[in-house]
């Protein structure tokens, strides 16, 4: 049987530290084209399909390695930044150097790797997609900030106020060019254009959330509603111990952009008729304010989640079961 490789990669924007499981050396390479072969030269002696690689998830900076590595063969995993921290808190390791962060990724892959998703990389399209989308979002932030301002200095300084003014406005028309651009992406793809028209077909669902929806989640990483649910922060945490320490339940964190656009809808979704027969039963069992809002935003997540898993319209027999 052949001997599983465990590998741990800590990247930064210019180079990268290497670390195999079971060494107590690392090796720092260049983080690029040439480094990665250079790497993988390095690797050559271990069977590569038994060769298990675990980076941090650092930005973009990770994602030219491990799509190589995809590739090539190699099993990789991308792993949540705050995960590490949290091991590196439970083995009481104080120092932090990007060789020992190596070392802790090599450690922890190959302890929990049974437990872990394997990275898939982004379809050329559904990068496209992605980035866009994240574009527009970052367009917006920008554009509310500078409205902010504008109010602020309304009775203060008239030149600043020209400014952000013409700021604002330069922004709603680059919004407007990429909203443009999105849609051309989403009709370029005929999966997307078929996932797309799902979405919308979902009342109270707008091309903000349908096109969020699309580049954030993929439907197959669930098996149930309960699943999505947690891995967007909306079921409520408990915190208790013994009869002396409890705290009332919150949610938890989850992908931002995704649960502002389901935080738009629900509101919107208010004042829908079509949710009305799900609204008034929540109502009636007391449900209301923030807690009926993020009831609504995890059923419309759930719905979302349903018509693409299974590939069917909304069906309102289907969706709230009457």
């Amino acid at each position: 049987m052949a001997t599983l490789c465990f590998v741990g990669i800590d990247i930064a924007k210019l180079t990268f530290d290497v670390c195999i499981h079971g060494s107590k050396s690392t090796r720092q390479f260049e983080n690029s084209p040439q480094g990665y072969r250079q790497l993988l030269t390095w690797l050559k002696p271990h069977a590569r399909q038994h060769i298990h690689v675990a980076m941090e998830a650092t930005g973009r900076y990770h994602l030219g390695l491990a799509s190589l590595f995809v590739a090539e063969g190699l099993k990789v995993y991308t792993l949540n930044p705050k995960r590490l921290k949290r091991y590196s808190q439970s083995q009481s390791r104080r120092s932090k150097t990007d060789s020992a962060d190596a070392s802790l990724l090599a450690t922890y892959v190959c302890k929990h790797h049974e437990l872990l998703h394997l990275y898939r990389p982004p379809s050329a399209q559904l990068a496209k997609l992605r980035l866009l989308v994240r574009r527009r979002h970052q367009l917006k932030e920008h554009r509310k900030q500078e409205l902010t301002r504008s109010k602020e200095l309304e009775s203060t300084h008239a030149p600043c106020l020209k400014s952000t003014k013409r700021f604002a406005a330069f922004l709603s028309k680059e919004l407007k060019r990429i909203d443009k651009e999105i849609q051309e992406a989403v009709k370029e793809d005929e999966d997307f254009a078929r996932d797309y028209k799902l979405l919308m077909s979902i009342p109270q669902v707008g091309d903000v959330l349908a096109t969020t929806f699309l580049t954030e989640v993929d439907p197959q990483n669930f098996n149930w509603g309960k699943d999505i649910t947690a891995w967007l922060g909306l079921a409520p945490l408990e915190y208790s111990s013994g009869s002396s320490v409890y705290r009332p339940g919150r949610i938890g964190k989850g992908n931002t952009r995704l649960r502002q656009a389901l935080y738009m809808a629900s509101i919107g979704a208010f004042s829908n008729d079509t949710w009305k027969p799900w609204l008034e039963p929540q109502q009636a069992r007391g449900k209301e304010g923030n807690k009926l809002v993020v009831a609504l935003m995890d059923k419309l997540l759930r719905v979302c989640w349903g018509v693409l898993k299974h590939q069917q319209p909304f069906c309102h027999k289907t969706a709230f079961g009457a």
